[in-house]
């Protein structure tokens, strides 16, 4: 959650090939865990954004939460919106931000699938490669289908990137992730367009 008017940061290419932000049946469903349990605490609908130059460019896009979900059996609202959301992107959530260093702990939240996708789960491991340049951070946390758009953290809870990828051999895998100051970079070019609200 970068905004707290319920944007969510993500990557690009878990949004469908043929979305369409006109088509109701795109409206994508969020969860907002409970921090004990990792149960979906809150649930709302939220409208995919994407924009063509920059999306492509950096493989992120945005999720615009756009309501509360309702129950189809109960009719009842599972979250309260208009709200104003938790934006993790303050500082405040983190405990003391520092320069990030070969071998220091990180760990990574998401849906994989691995674990039913329905529970948010935390990973843990070490940074294991560090390419700036290219705004990348490489990790031996476990990451898999339902990890990208997910949120990686230092040790000290402080944001460190989005994970996106995934590469593996015979023996082993390791994870990719996209640097926060790729996912700055790109909200900011993305508020910079002429269109963005």
């Amino acid at each position: 959650m970068i905004d707290p008017r319920g944007w969510i940061i993500t990557n690009n290419h878990i949004i469908p090939v043929k979305y369409d932000s006109d088509d109701p049946k795109w409206s994508c469903i969020v969860t907002i865990p409970d921090p004990e349990s990792g149960e979906a605490r809150e649930i709302y609908y939220g409208d995919p954004q994407v924009s063509q130059e920059l999306s492509g460019k950096y493989d992120l896009a945005f999720i615009k939460i756009t309501g509360a979900y309702v129950d189809p059996e109960t009719t009842k609202k599972l979250g309260e919106f208009p709200k104003v959301f938790k934006a993790y992107n303050e500082d405040r959530y983190c405990n003391k931000r520092g320069k990030l260093v070969l071998g220091e702990k990180i760990r990574l939240y998401g849906y994989p699938g691995l674990s039913g996708g329905e529970n948010l789960t935390i990973t843990e491991g070490i940074v294991s490669a560090l390419k700036p340049d290219e705004g990348l951070i490489i990790t031996s946390a476990k990451i898999s289908h339902g990890n990208s758009g997910g949120l990686a953290v230092d040790e000290n809870g402080c944001k460190v990137g989005i994970p996106f990828m995934v590469t593996s051999d015979e023996n082993e895998s390791l994870g990719y992730i996209l640097s926060w100051d790729i996912v700055e970079q790109f909200y900011k070019e993305l508020l910079a367009l002429p269109d963005a609200k």
